[in-house]
């Protein structure tokens, strides 16, 4: 079944207080099997209980199945049950002789119907066959409960149509035990169908053995239960017995009543018939002394066991119910082959899920060591950085100390200055002329006049 396989959001209304059938004069109740103090009461319509023996009957070489609808309830003292009033076939599903699975299809078309029913009846569990495998929830079972059907009042219907069993399973909160068979139920229906209830109930039980095959409850002419008597509670050969004695008698009625009805036929046919019949009779006879000598081997085997090995005195039956057993388990060979191979498709499964998801991790943990390198690479650019800032702030211990140079070459350039200043001040510049008196000299003034004369 594939994981991915949702039925929808989960119901979880709570549960209804109402009147329990058993205490409502509306009903007729008849318990199936011993139902336990302690237990979860089950109550199944009639009907219903029916129509899931027909489903059951329609085909015994696979797995069938269905949800049960109705109401999970509490008591006037605040008790749980669970009341069954309708029952949804599974259709679309995918089954084999040993299991049973519900698809998406088979959930779209049970929603379908659901929607065609009062909004009131809850989905309260599922049902399903065990065709000769005997009445237990298998690890696939259990998977569709622990998913689908996980509510504490849910509960499991198991029938083997083979067998004649049938059993209600119901959640413990225990988990060592999370799913157990309830010690039984019961069924229900109108007052007015109280005898056919008990029949019905007899019926289901193997109570009635003689019962005529074609009786079913009210509205329904086709057989649905294979009457067997349980093979734990009387010998095999005892049944032979009863069966041989009560066909003796039947043939000696027969014969009285053909004596005595049936007119006279010619000499020879009637020593042909009466040949026929002292045949037949024979053949009976010869029955019932094969199951006595049969029951006669059995006690005798029991009396040597007793003288000779100190066995038990049904020790002869407990072997022949012990091999009965061996074969009934070589005949659940072929289911187990079946669990076996959906066990080891499941296992194959989860192996791919499991390498994939390892596959996962890894890739993770790559990209996880990528990460932390690349942290680390950044932690190592920011303590360079935060290093730098910090010399730049406190200054390079391992750069030179320029400092005092720099205060002497400027006391020099300072000094040099205000030398130069204090020369250039006191200097007087070159390109001054020197002050002339305000009248030239006599002999100047005269030189002067005779140059001009000469030249005029």
């Amino acid at each position: 079944m594939n994981d991915d396989i949702q039925f929808g959001e989960v119901e979880e209304a709570s549960p209804q207080k109402t009147l329990r059938p058993d205490r409502n004069k509306h009903f007729a109740v008849a318990p199936i099997g011993t139902p336990a103090d302690g237990e979860l009461p089950i109550f199944l319509d009639l009907d219903v209980a029916h129509d899931m023996e027909v489903h059951a009957q329609s085909d015994k070489t696979v797995e069938l199945g269905g949800v049960l609808l109705g109401a999970q309830c509490t008591d006037d003292d605040g008790k749980p049950f669970v009341l069954i009033t309708d029952s949804l076939r599974a259709a679309h599903y995918e089954s084999t002789k040993g299991s049973f699975k519900f698809t998406h299809d088979t959930w779209s078309a049970i929603s379908r119907q659901r929607d065609e029913f009062p909004e009131d009846l809850q989905m309260v569990g599922w049902y399903h066959t065990h065709p000769d495998w005997g009445v237990f929830l298998s690890g696939m079972d259990m998977f569709i409960c622990d998913n689908f059907f996980n509510k504490k009042l849910d509960v499991a219907y198991v029938i083997d149509p083979c067998r004649g069993d049938r059993g209600m399973f119901q959640w413990t909160g225990d988990p060592r035990q999370r799913c157990r068979r309830t010690g039984g139920f019961y069924l229900i229906a109108s007052r007015f169908r109280q005898a056919e209830l008990e029949s019905y109930v007899a019926q289901l039980e193997g109570k009635v053995p003689d019962m005529p095959a074609q009786y079913s409850p009210s509205g329904y002419g086709a057989p649905v239960i294979n009457v067997q008597q349980p093979r734990d509670k009387e010998p095999q050969w005892q049944g032979m017995a009863v069966l041989g004695m009560l066909s003796l008698q039947f043939a000696l009625l027969v014969l009285l009543a053909w004596k005595l009805l049936i007119p006279a036929a010619p000499p020879e046919a009637k020593n042909e018939d009466l040949a026929k019949l002292v045949k037949r009779m024979d053949k009976w006879i010869d029955n019932e002394q094969y199951a006595t000598q049969e029951r006669a081997k059995q006690q005798a085997y029991s009396q040597m066991m007793i003288e000779l090995k100190g066995a038990p005195p049904d020790y002869a039956e407990k072997l022949a119910k012990e091999k009965e057993d061996l074969e009934t388990f070589r005949g659940q060979e072929a289911r187990h082959i079946a669990l076996e191979e959906d066990l080891k498709k499941a296992r194959d499964e989860a192996a791919e899920q499991a390498e994939y998801l390892t596959k996962r991790v890894k890739d993770q943990d790559e990209k996880y060591a990528a990460l932390l390198k690349d942290r680390d690479t950044q932690k190592d650019l920011l303590k360079a950085a935060k290093k730098e800032s910090d010399k730049a702030k406190e200054g390079d211990p391992d750069k030179p100390d320029y400092t005092i140079w720099w205060v002497v070459g400027g006391v020099l350039a300072v000094v040099t200055l205000g030398t130069t200043a204090v020369l250039l001040w006191k200097k007087p510049p070159d390109d001054i002329p020197p002050e002339e008196p305000e009248g030239p000299p006599p002999a100047a003034e005269e030189k002067s006049k005779t140059g001009a004369s000469e030249a005029n």
